[in-house]
């Protein structure tokens, strides 16, 4: 943002007439980095979110993630479908960041799993059927692959930003003196101010 802010402010500033030298000579100094102002841009879609097209691996990751993601639910939809009796819901939950069907407990011995958890009034425990444990186990391998990318992407990113650290700091410096400079000017309008 600040990036943005400042190549924005500078062109601005730069198209006005030469009654604005002052403006003209305090954005002078802030020298954008426009590639690197994409490059966050490309990666970065919020404060906790990184996008796909931050690097390729990342997005080809997160492509077989949601793809495990898909055959995990299939196949336990399977038992929602076909055996709906030993269930306490028919659906899929997550536990302990597993795929997991909700059996009644009277019927655990029913499908042969992992217990994961048990609801508080024990009525119901999380079981991940045996056939799910390898799909999830992938899944987690890629959920860790993918941690690893976006660690990757976030430190090269960190890295360019620290390298220009100073001239950072001073473009924040310069933004912060034209905001002072416009909300003086907004105020001197609003009481219709004379010099």
């Amino acid at each position: 943002r600040l990036l943005r802010a400042a190549r924005i402010a500078q062109s601005t500033i730069f198209d006005c007439g030469a009654d604005v030298s002052f403006l003209k000579e305090a954005v002078t100094c802030l020298r954008p980095d426009r590639v690197l102002e994409d490059d966050i841009g490309r990666c970065i879609a919020s404060e906790s979110e990184i996008k796909d097209d931050a690097s390729p691996l990342l997005k080809n990751i997160r492509r077989k993630i949601a793809a495990a993601h898909n055959r995990i639910k299939n196949r336990l939809n399977e038992y929602v479908r076909n055996d709906t009796k030993h269930l306490q819901d028919a659906l899929v939950t997550v536990r302990e960041g597993r795929f997991v069907l909700p059996v009644k407990s009277e019927n655990r011995s029913a499908i042969p799993g992992l217990v994961h958890d048990t609801s508080g009034s024990g009525a119901t425990v999380y079981v991940e059927p045996f056939p799910i444990v390898e799909l999830n186990n992938a899944l987690r391998v890629l959920q860790a692959e993918e941690r690893e990318e976006i660690e990757r992407i976030l430190a090269a990113l960190s890295q360019r930003v620290g390298e220009q650290a100073d001239r950072l700091v001073l473009c924040q410096e310069q933004c912060v003196m034209i905001d002072i400079i416009f909300a003086k000017m907004a105020y001197s309008v609003s009481i219709s101010g004379i010099r």
